[in-house]
């Protein structure tokens, strides 16, 4: 199962779905400071589904959802400000996942 880092906002909604399902979670946290959570919806733009000014609104509210999401899941992964974007990180994660499987 792959979703956004918004479901943090509602996992305790959904995942018990997938996990009653069988399907095994692979869980990639993010830790980015807030100026790059800025930079990174400044680059973003606007899109037809939500704008701008609205996701800057949401990151106060952000910081509340994810220790509560981690309470319940550990990130098997998790991103930063300095490997953002080292998607090897992320593959050799799930490689290892997949052979411990």
């Amino acid at each position: 199962m792959v979703r956004d880092g918004v479901i943090d906002w509602y996992f305790d909604r959904i995942l018990p779905v997938f996990e009653k399902a069988g399907y095994p979670l692979f869980v990639i946290g993010f830790d980015v400071s807030r100026d790059k959570a800025i930079e990174l919806i400044r680059r973003r733009g606007d899109t037809p589904t939500t704008k701008s000014d609205r996701l800057f609104q949401l990151l106060d509210d952000h910081q509340i959802h994810v220790p509560r999401f981690r309470k319940h899941y550990t990130p098997d992964v998790i991103l930063s400000d300095e490997n953002l974007f080292d998607h090897e990180v992320v593959l050799q994660k799930i490689k290892q996942r997949m052979v411990k499987s």
